[in-house]
């Protein structure tokens, strides 16, 4: 998985430019979201949607729970025979995203999430890294499933950068330090769903 592939993995193999780094420079990278279109294929999603709904079900949200905070559900997509390629891929993705964070990152900790936010979902002002298990997460990766006519609403903000421009379109992967201010915003029409990944490393210091 993403700890083999840290050492196996040369840049040979670039990811496309991220379209949110057009203007930054590289003492920029460290605090800023970033979007990768058409990271995972059509085909691909499918197949993860498929993954997710047979997937465990869990209550997610923020370590001291409140209520209302978050509205939707989410399931455990854990390592198994028939999820390895999906591991797999991601951990490449994460991989490849690190030369621009160039953060010390060693694997998956957390298994995959897959998430669903119908009507009226939403999960408001958050940061993915905090106390216990959480605390090592240094890279979130999430992963666009929706179809952008499929939902209105349901957008992936930043509290410092906004909603970036062409993170709805399907397959598109979206990477950002753990430590920054998310929400996904309430969804007004469909369902949006999404796959959500973190690369774990040493505690930032």
């Amino acid at each position: 998985m993403l700890e083999q592939r840290v050492a196996a993995w040369t840049p040979r193999q670039p990811m496309p430019r991220s379209e949110s780094l057009d203007e930054q420079s590289d003492g920029d990278f460290i605090c800023r979201p970033m979007n990768f279109p058409e990271a995972i294929g059509s085909a691909e999603c499918r197949a993860i949607v498929g993954l997710g709904q047979s997937g465990i079900c869990v209550t997610a949200g923020l370590t001291h729970p409140v209520e209302g905070y978050r509205t939707g559900s989410t399931k455990l997509i854990t390592s198994s025979a028939e999820s390895r390629w999906l591991y797999e891929r991601i951990s490449d993705i994460l991989v490849r995203v690190n030369q621009w964070y160039r953060f010390d990152i060693t694997g998956f900790v957390d298994s995959l999430l897959y998430c669903e936010y119908p009507e009226h979902g939403h999960f408001d002002w958050h940061i993915d890294c905090g106390e216990g298990r959480t605390s090592t997460r240094k890279i979130s990766l999430s992963v666009q499933l929706s179809d952008p006519a499929e939902y209105e609403g349901g957008g992936l903000e930043f509290a410092a950068h906004g909603e970036l421009r062409g993170a709805r379109r399907l397959g598109t992967a979206i990477a950002f330090p753990a430590f920054l201010h998310h929400r996904v915003t309430p969804v007004i029409r469909g369902m949006r769903r999404s796959l959500v990944a973190w690369a774990h490393g040493p505690v930032f210091r």
